[in-house]
């Protein structure tokens, strides 16, 4: 949401001429150490591949099927997954120092366009389906005030059944650039600016007179629950809230995982076979034992944390007994019931990692709860504004207060 007439920041253009609305926004994040490396990663790949000079290039695509169909399995899918590793980790580099991207807004569509190098995110939108445009900070940003504001944020748009539709999402957008580019698209289209919440909540009481509890950003009537909702709230004689883990980062994360775990493997063939032209060598292998095993138990942790975010689902019941947290289905720390009569208060907090006075990493918010007996327990979390949290928090205490 972006209220105060602001100025357009650096790498951001726009041109309004013709009835018609033009935003160039350049991405110049340049990172030439990450192509160098990405270059060195490739090059190596490419030379291992090739037997360090005995294959001619015009004969790798070869020489990778022959690696493919000769070495054991799951050896022989090591060099061709970590070669196009690199190539996508060069070509988003690339990508991310020369392309921009174009915004062209008319009375009737919403285009967005990124070049030269090809990218995701191209899209066609008709304006008079855009409800509201707001901005969204991405699932990771620091604690202090400039990191706020140099955080990575999406801009998004509700569509009037009530859908969300991105516009730029994951491209490091500040967050100056994306409420500048939101504050210009909604003075063009003539959309009033509104606070938006992305919590869905279902009236389903058996008295039809009894109301919700407000709440910032709540209105009285709310359109039906649509698939970009993470958190939907159900009003009954029981309060239910479910809300899934999936989020934009959920696939990247599974492949990582999945990728670390390819290279501790190529890793623990190269030590105990010398490259499959030797037989094991155990005495040898011992002596890497203890790191390989690390780097197999840190990718096993971000596979089943990934698989977890992308599978899990947390399912909160308020009953007038007790309050159930449920997460699955497999299984995770923070499960339980707790009667609602020991339950003393509500509040909202930070989730947080690191300590002392060092720059503190913010991850989302979460509605907590105080017991009588003076601990504290999370009920939910994983909200992108204070405002979302707020509202899970408010529905809790007007069903206690019922």
């Amino acid at each position: 949401m972006a209220t105060a007439n602001l100025e357009l920041p650096e790498n951001l253009q726009n041109d309004q001429r013709d009835g018609q609305l033009t935003i160039i926004w350049k991405w110049s994040n340049s990172n030439v150490i990450g192509i160098v490396i990405a270059l060195i990663f490739v090059g190596w790949m490419v030379s291992n591949v090739a037997g360090f000079g005995e294959v001619h290039w015009t004969d790798l695509p070869n020489a990778v099927l022959r690696k493919i169909t000769h070495d054991p399995f799951p050896f022989n899918l090591f060099v061709p997954i970590f070669l196009f590793a690199g190539l996508c980790a060069l070509y988003k580099i690339s990508a991310h120092t020369i392309n921009h991207t174009q915004i062209h807004v008319s009375r009737s569509k919403l285009v967005v366009r990124h070049s030269p190098l090809p990218w995701f995110g191209n899209r066609e939108i008709e304006t008079n389906t855009i409800k509201q445009i707001f901005t969204k900070l991405s699932p990771v940003r620091r604690r202090d005030e400039m990191a706020t504001l140099w955080a990575p944020y999406d801009l998004l748009a509700i569509d009037r059944t009530g859908n969300t539709l991105r516009l730029l999402s994951n491209l490091n957008l500040t967050g100056e650039q994306a409420r500048a580019i939101e504050q210009k698209i909604e003075q063009f289209l003539g959309i009033k600016d509104e606070l938006v919440n992305e919590i869905q909540i279902d009236h389903a009481f058996s008295n039809p007179g009894l109301k919700s509890a407000n709440a910032i950003g709540s209105q009285s009537s709310l359109p039906a629950a649509t698939a970009h909702q993470r958190t939907r709230i159900t009003q009954g004689s029981d309060l239910l809230i479910a809300q899934r883990w999936r989020s934009e980062r959920t696939i990247f994360m599974l492949i990582f995982s999945l990728v670390w775990l390819s290279f501790t493997g190529f890793l623990a063939w190269s030590f105990m076979t010398r490259f499959g032209s030797r037989p094991l060598l155990p005495i040898f292998f011992e002596s890497v034992l203890i790191p390989l095993g690390a780097l197999a138990s840190i990718g096993i942790s971000m596979l089943y944390v990934s698989s977890a975010q992308l599978i899990n689902n947390t399912q909160v019941k308020l009953s007038r007994a007790q309050l159930t947290i449920q997460h699955g289905p497999l299984p995770w720390l923070g499960s339980g019931s707790f009667p609602t009569q020991n339950i003393k208060s509500l509040n909202v907090q930070k989730s947080r990692i690191g300590h002392g006075n060092s720059q503190q990493m913010v991850f989302k918010l979460e509605v907590h709860m105080t017991l009588t007996n003076g601990k504290r327990k999370k009920i939910i979390g994983g909200f992108d504004t204070q405002g979302e949290a707020q509202i899970v928090q408010r529905e809790i205490e007007s069903y206690l207060r019922r």
